[in-house]
């Protein structure tokens, strides 16, 4: 008796080991997007405050031109021809923040985020860097502008 051998489509063992294989390469690859995402946000974080911190010397040197003194801005955003396209100008306030906005907070009523340039993370945390009005410093951690703190809204901004 011949026995026939019809091998139309695949074994269960072998779509097991398929399935396998994909789970692995997806437990490696989610974390790692993860980095980029991170990274990526981080970049455009540095890159939004380097042009306000050109800004910042572009309005000082205008101000210097039509005055004879350097001077900045109370708020540095107002020093950018172009705005952050998630720059939010009616909001003050940190635990407001919604949909990665940046903010800058003014003379808030918590002393501690007072003129601070703030952006709200995909991780729905805040990278926060002080501004200093008088002499048009941006407060950072580190190059190239680095947060000086990093909230969790969950564990508080003290009500700012």
């Amino acid at each position: 008796m011949q026995h026939m051998k019809n091998k139309n489509g695949f074994t269960i063992i072998e779509l097991i080991m398929v399935m396998i294989i994909i789970g692995v390469l997806a437990a490696v690859a989610i974390p790692r997007f993860q980095d980029i995402v991170i990274e990526s946000e981080v970049a455009v974080e540095q890159r939004i405050l380097n042009t306000i911190y050109d800004g910042l010397e572009t309005y000082a040197r205008e101000q210097y031109i039509a005055n004879g003194v350097r001077s900045w801005p109370e708020n540095p955003f107002v020093a950018l021809s172009k705005l952050p396209p998630d720059y939010d100008a009616d909001l003050f306030v940190l635990s407001q923040m919604k949909d990665r906005d940046w903010i800058f907070t003014g003379e808030g009523n918590n002393p501690t985020y007072n003129l601070a340039i703030a952006h709200l993370r995909k991780s729905d945390s805040i990278a926060v860097w002080k501004y200093n009005p008088n002499d048009g410093k941006i407060e950072h951690n580190g190059a190239p502008f680095g947060p000086i703190n990093i909230v969790h809204r969950v564990n508080g901004t003290g009500g700012n």
